[in-house]
């Protein structure tokens, strides 16, 4: 019974979840500033 809840802790699922946000959020940042950059050269040119 106590591995049972162990295994379904809300922490544990968290810390999984917190683990792959850094990198889509990372990876969304860069996709963001990309078009960024693209839209300030073409405002530049």
């Amino acid at each position: 019974m106590i591995r049972h809840a162990y295994r379904h802790s809300p922490a544990i699922n968290n810390s999984k979840a917190n683990n792959h946000l850094p990198v889509s959020v990372g990876y969304y940042a860069n996709v963001q500033k990309n078009k960024l950059a693209k839209e300030l050269k073409c405002q530049f040119l």
